[in-house]
């Protein structure tokens, strides 16, 4: 991910990136051995931390405010209980400490950036 967020920071800093399409596959919980390179919401964040300190290192805590990160490639869950879209979602809102949108996308949803 390094070198994406190398690559991506400039664009971050001149405001040009309009938004992000990036996975989060599980809900918090899943053991670390069993994420395969999937990401959870904490795993997220700490992607995105990165790429705000390569952005903007005076000000990391304000370099991704408002942009909107659209989270793909949830799994499914045949546990009982909350499914995992809405767990995702209350973990990243409950995790995000630096204003980023996150849309967790419906089929047939349009998005705008």
């Amino acid at each position: 991910m390094k070198a994406v967020w190398t690559r991506v920071a400039p664009l971050v800093r001149e405001k040009k990136l309009r938004g992000l399409f990036l996975e989060v596959s599980f809900p918090e919980g899943r053991p670390t051995g069993l994420l395969f390179g999937h990401l959870t919401p904490s795993w997220m964040l700490k992607e995105l931390h990165h790429l705000a300190r390569l952005a903007d290192p005076a000000q990391p805590e304000q370099a991704l405010r408002g942009l909107t990160v659209v989270v793909t490639h949830i799994k499914l869950s045949l546990e009982r209980g909350s499914m995992p879209q809405e767990q995702i979602a209350q973990q990243l809102q409950a995790l995000n400490d630096l204003g980023v949108r996150f849309v967790i996308p419906e089929q047939g949803q349009r998005i705008e950036f």
